[in-house]
């Protein structure tokens, strides 16, 4: 039996002891396994930029109602079920032209209903004098329309001697006292409207003192907020400086058209420069990271769809920033006004280009590489890569790659160049 020399203290001995013993040309060492890794073919694609900035959802209208003066609440309007309207109930604004739109709720009304209508009746007494001096003013001009062709007719018979003088002195006389009646009817209408304006801006003053006690919705809308209730104690509101949200509590209602919003983000200056106006936007909730954005595809049920409505071109001097408004319309109702939100912007886009995903990439910045698999060698090389557009969860290749090359997509961290490597489960590039 052949017996391992083993020098004490050295464990190198030990371990290679075996060697020789059995077979005397030595154990056949296996081949080294080569790396497993998966790869993708280079392919061509549309690919977009987007820039993402976080903001807040505030509905395209929103106006906080208040009484204008104090008194106590009679009246609240009701929904279609015969419910007193709350947070959420849907209000109509004035339409076909109308001053105002739905009655939403009311104070006493009593002292001012009463001025309008004393203004009402007095007006109604003054339009019949007014009727009536315009048609005594219509008789007159007719007299007098008469009496000015008797009037010529008797100058020439006077000149002919075919009247006597008094006679025609006569009709002179005539002609002169209608229009001193005339003259007497047209100040005596003035007179009238003059009381009928009066009494007209009476009555606008009540009604205006009417309008006080009532609120009206001012646009097609929803409401967020209700403050009040039938026999609520009011009181007019005092203006002062206070927060948006104290105003909120102190409104008697809130309304607002939330099927689109405004969304405000402040961009760094140097993405800003790439962002447009009428460049298509998503907005969602919650801050969803780009690959989990690029997996739903901005799907509806997921995401609303906007527009950029502007951007402004200056910095702001507190954050340094550039604020872009977006408009989003969101009939689905994915939003809420006054909610913190999540917007992408295509800024660039760039067609039948090269592209690979990140997954891919070897480094982010800087010196960018990947592997290129030769399925000729089964060997893997390691190349410089230039990127173009970033999107999400790929990028353009500007140099460095060719369609139809096939790069390592995962396994790639343990290679190095040259490597000899198994593909497995090849997959196509990313859609």
């Amino acid at each position: 039996m052949c017996r391992p020399r083993v020098e004490i203290g050295l464990l190198v001995f030990f371990l290679a002891g075996e060697v020789g013993c059995g077979d005397p040309r030595g154990a056949a060492m296996p081949p080294p396994r080569r790396p497993r890794v998966r790869v993708t073919t280079v392919q061509t694609a549309t690919i977009t930029e987007w820039v993402m900035g976080e903001g807040v959802a505030d509905a395209v209208a929103r106006e906080l109602l208040f009484f204008e003066q104090a008194g106590r609440v009679t009246f609240v309007a009701t929904d279609h079920h015969g419910d007193p309207i709350r947070e959420g109930s849907s209000v109509r604004g004035p339409q076909d032209g109308a001053r105002f739109g739905q009655l939403l709720a009311q104070l006493d009304k009593r002292g001012n209903a009463l001025e309008v209508s004393q203004a009402e009746a007095a007006m109604g007494s003054v339009r019949g004098e007014l009727a009536a001096a315009e048609a005594a003013i219509r008789g007159l001009k007719d007299t007098l329309e008469k009496q000015n062709r008797d009037l010529a007719r008797a100058r020439a018979l006077y000149a002919a001697d075919g009247m006597a003088l008094s006679d025609y002195e006569s009709q002179q006389t005539a002609v002169r006292r209608t229009k001193s009646e005339l003259r007497a009817a047209r100040s005596r209408l003035d007179a009238i409207r003059s009381e009928l304006s009066r009494l007209a801006a009476q009555r606008d003053a009540a009604s205006l003192g009417l309008e006080k006690t009532a609120l009206f919705a001012p646009f097609d809308g929803r409401i967020s907020r209700m403050n009040i209730r039938a026999g609520d104690l009011v009181t007019a509101p005092v203006q002062r400086e206070v927060s948006e949200a104290a105003r909120e509590a102190s409104a008697a209602m809130v309304v607002v058209d939330d099927s689109a919003f405004f969304v405000l983000i402040h961009l760094p200056p140097e993405l800003a420069l790439t962002v447009k106006e009428d460049q298509p936007a998503f907005v969602s909730y919650a801050a969803h990271p780009l690959i989990e954005a690029e997996k739903v595809a901005f799907k509806d049920g997921h995401f609303a769809r906007g527009r950029v409505w502007s951007v402004s071109p200056a910095i702001t001097r507190d954050r340094r920033s550039v604020i872009v408004r977006l408009r989003v319309e969101d009939p689905k109702r994915l939003l809420r006004d006054g909610a913190y939100v999540t917007a992408w912007i295509g800024a660039r886009r760039a067609v039948g280009v090269p592209v690979v995903t990140y997954e891919t990439m070897l480094g982010r910045t800087g010196a960018v590489a990947a592997f290129v698999f030769d399925p000729d060698s089964q060997t893997v090389n390691r190349r410089r890569i230039k990127l173009g557009l970033l999107g999400l969860g790929r990028a353009e290749v500007k140099a460095g790659l060719r369609p139809g090359e096939m790069v390592v997509v995962d396994g790639h961290h343990a290679l190095a160049d040259g490597d000899r490597v198994e593909p497995i489960d090849q997959v196509g590039s990313e859609p």
